[in-house]
C-alpha cells in the first residue's frame, strides 16, 4: 500500500497556469497524511521538557559570588533555577543578577544587569554538594544567544569554585545548553577574580507550558511571569505543576510581574476544598481566572464529616454534575496571605463570593481535571466553597468548673476557618444572658480557649459561647450550668410525652422550687418560650413550635430533650 501511494503521488500532471511546468500529482490521502505530520511535528515541537546541566563540584577557591555565560541551544531554554557550592557551615544573603549578552567580568555597577531575585538566611548543606538556591525564576533565552550571569552573596569566601589559568572554559553542556565561564566578583558588583570557574546546577525547561501539562501536586509558586494585559498567561512552577491561568479584561486588566501560588493542604478543611489559590499581580485590575481541581479533592471535600450542606460535582457521579455545579463557589479574600500558608484567616481583606457560570465548571476528562473560570475585579487569595454564611467551627466541648470564688471555663475547637470571636455570656437563671467578656478567636486550626470568671458562692449560674465570624454571624454553644456547694440537691425533671405526634400541649413534673423559671431553646441554644414552675404538674401550650427538637431547661440546669414531630 505504501509503494503504490508513492507511486500514485509522484505522477506528473500540467499546471493549468502555466503550461509548461509540469508538477508531481499530490493524492488527498498524501495531503492528508502531510497534514497529519505537520500536526505531530507541531505538537512535539510545543511540549514542555525540563532539564538540568551540571558543573563539576570539586572546588579549590571561593569569594561572594561569580559571574559566567549560559548559551542556548537550537531551541530557546527557559531558567527556572540554580544550585550552587556554598561553603559549608555559612549562611548567608544570596542574589541571582542576568543579562542579554555576555558578562565583561569587570562590571561594577549592576549597569545593563537585571536582578532575578535574592534570598536571606541561606544555609549550605555541605562543601562540594549541591545547595538549592531557593529564588524562582523564569528566564527564557533564545535559541542560540548568550545570556550573562551574576550568583552573589554577602559571606566572605561563601561561592565555591575553581581557579583557573583561563576564561571561557565550558563548564558544562548538552544539547540545550552549554555553561561557560567565568570570573569571581565579589559582593555586590565588587572586586574581580580572574579566572574563576563556578559550580553550579542550572535547572531549565525547553518548549511551553501548555494547558495539557499536569498540575500541581503540591504547594508551589510560580516564577515571576508578566502578565499580559490583553491576553492569557499560563502560570507553572515548572513542566509538570500546572497552577493557574489568568487573561486580563476589561479596561484596567491586571498586569506586570505576577506570582500565582497553590497551596493543597495535606488534611481536608472545614469549608474549603484543600487546594487553594494567590495571585498576585504587580498592578492589580480586572481579569478572568483558571483554577485547577482534580476529582480526589472534589471527592474529599464531599466526604468529610460532617458532611457539608452542599456537595461538590464529581465525574464519576454523572447524574448529578449539572445539579451540584450550582453549588460551587469561589471565595475571594483580598491581599496575600501573611505567614505564606494561604490560610484563609491569614488574609487581612474583607470575603467575597462569587458564584462562577454553571458553564464555566467543566471536567476536562482528557486532563482528568475539573478546570473553574471566573471574573474578578481583583487579585487575591481563591477558595472553593459551596456556601456563604456558615459558621466554619466546629465546638468539640464547652465546660466549666468552680474553683474557690472562680468559675473556669474552658472549650476546644476543631479547623477553625473564618472564625472571629468568643463571646462569653452568663445568666442567673439560664434564659437571659448577657456579655461579660470577648476572646479573639485564633481564626483557624484546631485550638483550645480558656477564660475565668470571677464570682462568688451563691445561687447556680449559666454560661454558653456566642461564636462569631469574620462576616458577623454568628451561632450559640450549648449551656452550661455551675452550682454552688449548697445547690447540689437532687433535681426531677419530667416531660410526657417526649415525642410529640399531633399534641400541642405537654405535661411537665418537677421538683422545681415555686417561682422558679424553665426556658425552651431550639438545639443551637436560642430561647423561645419562658414558663414559670408554679406546681409539681404544669400543663404548657406548645402549638406554635415547628416540627423539631427542644430542649426544656430548669432553673437549676436540669434539661429535657424534646421531639415534636
Amino acid at each position: 500500500m505504501l509503494m503504490e501511494f508513492f507511486s500514485e503521488s509522484l505522477t506528473p500532471s500540467l499546471n493549468p497556469m502555466y503550461p509548461h511546468l509540469t508538477l508531481p500529482r499530490i493524492s488527498s490521502i498524501r495531503i492528508f497524511f502531510m497534514f497529519l505530520l505537520c500536526s505531530y511535528v507541531n505538537t512535539l515541537s510545543a511540549q514542555c521538557t525540563t532539564g538540568s546541566a551540571a558543573t563539576s563540584y570539586t572546588s579549590n577557591n571561593g569569594s561572594r559570588g561569580a559571574m559566567f555565560n549560559i548559551t542556548a541551544g537550537a531551541s530557546s531554554i527557559t531558567i527556572t533555577s540554580f544550585d550552587a557550592n556554598i561553603y559549608g557551615g555559612t549562611t548567608a544573603r544570596y542574589e541571582i543578577y542576568y543579562k542579554a549578552g555576555s558578562y565583561v567580568g569587570s562590571e561594577t555597577t549592576s549597569g545593563n544587569w537585571t536582578m532575578a531575585g535574592g534570598v536571606n538566611n541561606l544555609t549550605s548543606l555541605g562543601n562540594n554538594v549541591a545547595t538549592p538556591i531557593p529564588i524562582s525564576l523564569s528566564i527564557t533565552i533564545p535559541a542560540g544567544t548568550t545570556y550573562g550571569f551574576y550568583i552573589t552573596n554577602t559571606a566572605s569566601g561563601g561561592l565555591n569554585y575553581n581557579s583557573s589559568a583561563t576564561t571561557g572554559v565550558t563548564l558544562a553542556s548538552n544539547s540545550d545548553m552549554t555553561v561557560t565561564g567565568g570570573v569571581g566578583k565579589s559582593y555586590p558588583f565588587g572586586s574581580t577574580y580572574s579566572y574563576r570557574l563556578i559550580n553550579c546546577t542550572v535547572h531549565y525547561y525547553t518548549g511551553s507550558v501548555t494547558e495539557s501539562s499536569t498540575l500541581a501536586t503540591g504547594a508551589a509558586t510560580s516564577p515571576a511571569f508578566t502578565q499580559n494585559g490583553s491576553g492569557s498567561t499560563l502560570y507553572s512552577a515548572a513542566c509538570d505543576a500546572l497552577i493557574a491561568k489568568v487573561t486580563g479584561t476589561g479596561a484596567s486588566p491586571a498586569n506586570g510581574s505576577t506570582l500565582a501560588r497553590v497551596w493543597v493542604d495535606a488534611a481536608q478543611p472545614v469549608q474549603y476544598v484543600k487546594r487553594h489559590y494567590q495571585i498576585s499581580p504587580a498592578v492589580d485590575g480586572s481579569g478572568r481566572v483558571t483554577l485547577y481541581f482534580t476529582d480526589a479533592e472534589f471527592s474529599a471535600f464531599n466526604t468529610q464529616s460532617p458532611a457539608p450542606p452542599l456537595l461538590l460535582p464529581v465525574s464519576t457521579d454523572a447524574g448529578t454534575i449539572n445539579s451540584r455545579k450550582a453549588n460551587l463557589l469561589i471565595e475571594r479574600r483580598p491581599g496575600s496571605s501573611s505567614d505564606n500558608t494561604g490560610n484563609p484567616n491569614t488574609y487581612s481583606g474583607t470575603p467575597q463570593t462569587i458564584d462562577p457560570s454553571d458553564g464555566d465548571i467543566v471536567w476536562n476528562s482528557s486532563a482528568g481535571r475539573w478546570e473553574v473560570t471566573f471574573d474578578v475585579s481583583g487579585f487575591s487569595g481563591f477558595f472553593v466553597k459551596t456556601t456563604s454564611g456558615i459558621l466554619p467551627l466546629e465546638l468539640l466541648n464547652f465546660n466549666g468548673s468552680r474553683v474557690n470564688d472562680r468559675v473556669k471555663l474552658q472549650w476546644q475547637t476543631a479547623q477553625e476557618t473564618n472564625t472571629g470571636a468568643f463571646i462569653i455570656e452568663r445568666s442567673t437563671d439560664g434564659s437571659y444572658f448577657t456579655g461579660i467578656a470577648t476572646l479573639t478567636a485564633k481564626g483557624y486550626g484546631n485550638n483550645t480557649y480558656e477564660y475565668n470568671d470571677i464570682l462568688g458562692s451563691g445561687n447556680p449560674v449559666y454560661y454558653r459561647l456566642k461564636m462569631t465570624d469574620l462576616d458577623n454571624k454568628y451561632k450559640y454553644s450549648k449551656i452550661i450550668r455551675i452550682t454552688s456547694d449548697e445547690d447540689k440537691k437532687e433535681a426531677l425533671l419530667v416531660v410526657y410525652p417526649s415525642v410529640i405526634k399531633g399534641n400541642t400541649r405537654i405535661t411537665i413534673k418537677s421538683n422545681a422550687e415555686a417561682g422558679s423559671k424553665a426556658c425552651f431553646t431550639d438545639i443551637t441554644g436560642r430561647m423561645l418560650k419562658t414558663i414559670t414552675i408554679n406546681n409539681t404538674f404544669e400543663t404548657v401550650d406548645i402549638s406554635r413550635f415547628p416540627a423539631g427538637i427542644y430542649i426544656l431547661r430548669l432553673n437549676n440546669g436540669v434539661t429535657q430533650k424534646i421531639i415534636k414531630e
